[in-house]
């Protein structure tokens, strides 16, 4: 099967958290994904405030060493359009700044992502239809509310500079899963490179083939060619969402293949649509 696969590192960490590959292949892992070393001076990390219900927070936004109030409300209503979650900055004269989102409020927090800038940023996580979440980063600049772009997902914690957020993924069926989320310049949020939806539990797990597919098995921390039989049980276990899928299946092995992005977003095996392979793929909707 010939197959860009992501990078090794995330390829080996995947199947050493399935298979318990030797400590030596887990050091190499981690020794490949390690962050940048900690400095000797290491500044001490703001105080995550998590919310989920509304509420207030003091802490200095913009590092001008004046204490801001952070407010959460929420505006319920019958109708949509007016069913909002907000953020209201004041200060010791009053009003300082304001933001909205559509939809229920679900949680807020205040965050710092990088412990160097001087800032800190503010995230908003709305239910906006059914479990449907959305979550938006904020920035006070000391007189107006700056937003980043919008994720489908709901934020769960930021960690090492990275917000992690779980999601529905419609991959092979629908299966709930967590991506790691970084900011770049211009204030927007991208995945973290090589990150994969790392998922949990499927909606209808698990699926089964209905012929013969030929994926790679992972044995002793190297992947080889293996034809997987009619009727063989698959789990999701991680992704990229558009080119290839790490599975389990019924019996323990891990395994993985590739897939692609037909019309529609149709997920493609072999050129071929993906239920072909599958007796019946679940989507939640």
């Amino acid at each position: 099967m010939k197959q860009k696969w992501k990078t090794a590192a995330a390829v080996v960490l995947i199947g050493a958290a399935l298979t318990g590959c030797t400590a030596k292949a887990q050091d190499k892992t981690q020794r490949a994904v390690a962050q940048t070393p900690t400095p000797t001076a290491t500044p001490v990390p703001f105080a995550q405030s998590w919310l989920t219900q509304t509420g207030e927070v003091q802490a200095d936004l913009n590092g001008d060493g004046t204490q801001e109030t952070i407010a959460f409300r929420r505006t319920d209503s019958e109708s949509y359009e007016e069913t909002k979650a907000e953020v209201i900055i004041s200060g010791s004269e009053g009003l300082l700044a304001q933001a909205s989102l559509p939809g229920t409020f679900d949680s807020a927090a205040v965050v710092d992502f990088d412990s160097g800038d001087g800032v800190l940023e503010i995230l908003l996580c709305v239910d906006a239809a059914s479990d449907d979440f959305q979550t938006v980063a904020y920035r006070f600049d000391g007189t107006q509310l700056l937003a980043s772009n919008q994720l489908f997902g709901k934020a769960e914690r930021v960690q090492d500079g990275k917000l992690l957020v779980s999601n529905w993924v419609n991959v092979l069926g629908t299966w709930a899963g967590r991506m790691r989320y970084v900011l770049k310049d211009g204030f927007n949020f991208t995945q973290e490179e090589g990150a994969l939806w790392e998922c949990t539990k499927g909606y209808f797990e698990p699926i089964v083939l209905k012929k013969e597919l030929v994926a790679e098995v992972l044995n002793n921390c190297q992947y080889e060619p293996i034809t997987l039989p009619a009727g063989t049980q698959l789990t999701m276990v991680a992704t990229d969402g558009s080119s290839e899928v790490y599975m389990t299946t019924g019996d323990g092995q891990a395994c993985r293949f590739a897939i692609s992005t037909g019309e529609y977003n149709q997920t493609m095996i072999e050129g071929a649509p993906a239920e072909d392979w599958f007796g019946e793929l679940l989507y939640a909707g």
